[in-house]
């Protein structure tokens, strides 16, 4: 089974060295390649213990010292794993309160979880300690508003195509993997804010100001008509013995959005983005639809007007562009 890396912080207020201690043990319980852990406890006055396995011996340092801690680390050794890789490295830390920057609760850090073993271990944070209590603790934070630029492409065709009986997953990959290869290569001259990949789908998104809302229009609208130029010649690639799905339907919106943290970076949340989606299901393939809120749209565009009706927005006008004939 595959490891994770697990960066993870649990709420967890108010353990002593025990307590924390016990759930040293219960993870090391889970992973029978750790061999051993070491504690390093830092108090208000320096050092408590350093790299200490004895946890008996790390109490009464703790009691001969009457000093606050401030901070315990658990380092967990693990068996060497010869020809088969580097050893894995697993850290939990601890913090009462909060110190130098960091939060107070319990950190998680290692390069060697399974899913299953790192499920094991929240199970058990959440039994003993209710970890999935928001309480009061519940963070109520507004997005930052921010204007952007988003654009939105799928392949035509991409369901029928796929549930062919020949057709199977690992090559359904490989065409995926192909296409967004060709869409981030494309936008390589301008990257979008963050990319988001579903099946056959690319939404890219990027925060813009007026200063640079000309640049960001052009170089997003040249990548489009280069993707879809692109996706002619790389569908053709013997490899694809099954063929491909021709057709990408596009679409491009502007409008004040927010910006939100989340997890694992940002996201952004807002009209345009959902306007971008609802646009795009209505773009003919090899087509871009822009919406006509996009400011600063480059001379010389062959832009058709039309009229398309679209869930939430009704009838709403609009361009049309043939990516193909573009120059």
């Amino acid at each position: 089974m595959a490891n994770l890396f697990t960066k993870n912080h649990y709420d967890i207020p108010g353990l002593d060295f025990d307590a924390f201690a016990d759930v040293c043990e219960f993870l090391k319980s889970q992973k029978p390649e750790v061999e051993s852990i070491t504690y390093t406890l830092l108090g208000e006055r320096g050092s408590v213990a350093s790299r200490e396995p004895d946890r008996a011996r790390v109490a009464q340092l703790i009691e001969n010292s009457a000093d606050k801690i401030k901070r315990m680390t658990a380092n967990f050794t693990e068996r060497s794993q010869g020809t088969r890789g580097p050893v894995g490295t697993t850290k939990l830390q601890y913090r009462p309160e909060e110190y130098d920057g960091r939060p107070m609760g319990l950190e998680l850090q290692s390069n060697a979880m399974t899913r299953v073993v790192l499920f094991e271990f929240e199970n058990h944070l959440q039994e003993k300690y209710s970890t999935d209590e928001l309480g009061d603790d519940f963070k109520f934070e507004y997005g930052e508003p921010c204007e952007v630029l988003v654009a939105d492409m799928d392949m035509r065709g991409f369901t029928t195509f796929s549930e062919q009986a020949h057709v199977e997953s690992p090559y359904i990959c490989a065409l995926m993997n192909a296409f967004y290869q060709v869409a981030l290569k494309s936008f390589s001259k301008f990257p979008a804010d963050i990319t988001k990949f579903a099946g056959d789908g690319i939404l890219s998104i990027w925060r813009t100001s007026p200063q640079e809302r000309h640049i960001a229009v052009e170089s997003v609208i040249k990548g489009i008509i280069k993707i879809n130029k692109q996706w002619k010649i790389v569908r053709t690639n013997p490899h694809f013995t099954h063929g491909a799905p021709d057709l990408i339907g596009s679409s491009l919106a502007f409008g004040q959005a927010s910006r939100m943290k989340v997890q694992v970076g940002v996201d952004f949340i807002g009209r345009p983005i959902n306007l971008a989606a609802r646009l795009c299901g209505k773009a003919p393939g090899d087509k871009l639809v822009i919406d006509r809120s996009v400011p600063d749209l480059p001379p010389g565009l062959k832009l058709e007007d039309h009229e398309v009706d679209i869930k939430s927005f009704g009838n709403y006008s609009v361009q049309i562009m043939d990516c193909l004939e573009a120059d």
